[in-house]
């Protein structure tokens, strides 16, 4: 298996960009590239103001998946996984895109193929939701930002999830 260290690049940490992208490479260790993202990711809560700029910032790439979703390869699920289970608080710098979200959330819940296409456990990604939601209050709390915060991100996240499952 190719050795890779997941490439967090941070387009710009001050003006006006608010752009963050973690490229995923197949053939990688997933594992361990996600403990490399998660220590990246730790960074965003370094200040309060780094913590607010790249809110809803966060832009997944998954490079040679040949044209496959990404959530059908093992290894993203695995690499996602990984992530989400090393520190659930990075949802809250995921950037609302439809795409995005479904993948995550195909990944995180599992699913099942059908002639139709993809489905998954409504329940289980209810559950999902939920506790991305919880983690993300406590994350906005730890700033002691206004609750309002937390639920500007819930509403275009939620938004991002019906956009993804439809799609």
């Amino acid at each position: 298996m190719a050795q890779f260290d997941p490439q967090m690049k941070f387009v710009s940490k001050t003006g006006t960009s608010s752009s963050v992208l973690v490229a995923f490479e197949r053939g990688m260790d997933p594992y361990r590239a996600a403990a490399g993202a998660v220590a990246e990711l730790i960074d965003l809560v370094d200040d309060e103001q780094t913590f607010a700029h790249y809110a809803g910032a966060l832009q997944m790439m998954f490079i040679g998946l040949e044209h496959r979703p990404p959530e059908t390869v093992l290894e993203v699920r695995q690499f996602l996984g990984a992530i989400h289970a090393q520190w659930p608080w990075w949802v809250h710098f995921l950037a609302p895109k439809p795409t995005q979200w479904r993948t995550l959330l195909f990944a995180l819940a599992g699913f099942h193929a059908t002639p139709d296409g993809l489905v998954t456990d409504l329940r289980q990604v209810r559950r999902l939701v939920l506790d991305m939601l919880h983690a993300n209050r406590v994350l906005c709390s730890h700033f002691d930002r206004h609750p309002s915060a937390s639920r500007v991100t819930a509403l275009t996240t939620w938004t991002a999830i019906k956009r993804g499952a439809h799609g």
